[in-house]
């Protein structure tokens, strides 16, 4: 469900998260926004991603890879595993 572009020279991803705004957490809140799924990672799975407002868009929310990668195939796991109960 998210959209994104290949990362050119930067260790961040910008990935559009609208598919899932709108949609229920399995407690029951609403994502409403780029900042309701971020705190809501946070919560859910440990998972930190930074909400895309202060870069200009709600519709996008802020991963960096400047990790290992061990650390990076952890994170991607525990977001599908997040974003698969919505």
């Amino acid at each position: 469900g998210m959209e994104c572009c290949e990362p050119k020279g930067a260790f961040y991803a910008f990935p559009r998260i609208t598919a899932y705004i709108g949609l229920k957490t399995p407690n029951g809140q609403t994502i409403t926004s780029a900042t309701d799924l971020a705190d809501w990672l946070l919560e859910a799975e440990k998972l930190v991603v930074v909400p895309g407002e202060p870069f200009g868009s709600s519709d996008h929310v802020r991963l960096s890879f400047a990790v290992s990668d061990a650390t990076i195939r952890e994170a991607l796991i525990r977001l599908k595993r997040a974003l698969d109960s919505l």
